[in-house]
């Protein structure tokens, strides 16, 4: 059983308390997810053998991302990885940035579980 994490390290605003590794978010995340998606295709020999059962992406906030850009990682993942058809799939959101919508929108793209 193998897990993945993906950080998204952005924030609209940066708190204070937070400890997790974080920046402000950029006008354009294609930068980033062009980098992260050759990463994790650097390193998807790591897991060649193994069922992914969990999918995770953590941030920062990820909710800063489009249900595009969620999509096009969740994707390649699929490409790259074996990732089980019953894995559990979740995405931290910040509750300023939910509405049904976009809420709507992940789940359709596979999310099955959020993280507020």
């Amino acid at each position: 059983m193998a897990g993945i994490y993906i950080h998204i390290p952005f924030c609209k605003k940066l708190c204070a308390y937070c400890d997790f590794y974080h920046i402000p978010a950029p006008e354009d995340n294609t930068p980033f997810i062009k980098a992260l998606l050759k990463e994790a295709a650097d390193r998807s020999g790591y897991l060649a053998k193994e069922t992914v059962s969990t999918v995770y992406i953590g941030g920062g906030t990820p909710s800063v991302l489009s249900v595009s850009e969620i999509l096009l990682i969740l994707d390649r993942l699929n490409t790259l990885f074996s990732i089980a058809k019953d894995a559990e799939i979740t995405v931290e959101l910040n509750p300023d940035d939910v509405h049904k919508d976009y809420l709507s929108g992940i789940k359709k793209i596979g999310v099955n579980r959020i993280s507020l």
